[in-house]
């Protein structure tokens, strides 16, 4: 992450911090346009052009080959690596301890390895729909108030960055999600990205495709409830006894509202009257539910 410039970005903590990252940087960038439209008495002094410039130069320097955003920085190697660590554990360990290896027990064996499990992948940076989802919602802004700066690059990118959102969505219309829980998470990322570009409901069926998906698993009270086990299993799994939570119905609802799907979006509201408020409320609390909503289903990559 050192290796890559830095200049103009937004750290995933303090400036002192100093990794760019690029969904950081991107929200941001959209954080700093949004305010330079706003009265500076309420807001402060508009941010330099100078750093929007620099903001945007990041961004686009993040973008990999298949059109996605990873995190920390552009992808440098290859997945085969992840494979190479694993069998290099087995060989060290096994050879050590003069066992033999038996295929069937592959998976079960590396867990002893792995105790957390949330930390899948982290040989190499990957791509996420969220980063790129951030990416392209900045971009898009950026170039809506500045026309003038590498438009035809920003205009690339974005391109390149729907191909991989489009590419990237599960057949059921979902899209998984790693910085939150999961499917309903990493498809409100990939509507807001959609919309931000013009499309819509009715002009667009990947948007059409995951509205089905999001009202597919609205349960019999109007909300969601996602469980954690859809990281680990790749497998949507609804919070134990089909509970609704609070915030998981607000992405859904979220995503729902932004396509246009606004005769869903008013039959979830009248189921949701039916819900008191506290049985909504509980799952704010620090229980299992809340919990699995506010903490992400993997951890970022920090290697």
């Amino acid at each position: 992450m050192y290796r890559h410039t830095s200049k103009g970005a937004w750290t995933f903590s303090i400036q002192d911090h100093g990794w760019q990252v690029s969904d950081c940087t991107a929200e941001g960038l959209k954080v700093a346009l949004l305010y330079s439209q706003m009265n500076q008495e309420l807001v402060g002094e508009k941010l330099e052009i100078e750093h929007l410039y620099e903001a945007v130069n990041v961004i686009l320097s993040l973008q990999s080959e298949n059109g996605g955003f990873p995190a920390w920085e552009p992808q440098r190697a290859y997945s085969w690596l992840e494979v190479l660590i694993i069998i290099y554990l087995f060989e060290t360990i096994y050879s050590r301890e003069k066992k033999i290896l038996q295929p069937h027990s592959f998976h079960h064996e590396f867990q002893k390895f792995n105790p957390t499990e949330f930390f899948e992948d982290v040989m190499i940076e990957r791509e996420y729909v969220e980063c790129t989802s951030s990416a392209v919602q900045g971009l898009a802004l950026f170039k809506k108030f500045h026309p003038g700066h590498r438009i035809k690059e920003i205009e690339h990118c974005i391109s390149r960055a729907l191909k991989y959102i489009h590419d990237t969505q599960n057949p059921d219309g979902s899209w998984y999600g790693c910085w939150g829980i999961c499917y309903t998470y990493g498809t409100w990322f990939a509507v807001d990205a959609l919309v931000a570009c013009g499309m819509n409901y009715g002009n667009s069926p990947a948007l059409q495709k995951a509205c089905e998906f999001l009202l597919s698993k609205q349960l019999s009270d109007g909300g969601w409830g996602e469980s954690y086990l859809s990281s680990a299993n790749k497998e949507y799994t609804n919070l134990d006894g089909n509970r609704s939570n609070l915030v998981q119905t607000s992405w859904a609802l979220i995503s729902l509202i932004k396509a246009g799907q606004v005769q869903f979006v008013r039959h979830a509201y009248l189921l949701n009257r039916k819900i008191q408020h506290n049985k909504l409320a509980i799952n704010l609390e620090f229980l299992v539910g809340g919990v699995e909503t506010l903490v992400g289903g993997k951890s970022r990559n920090s290697s």
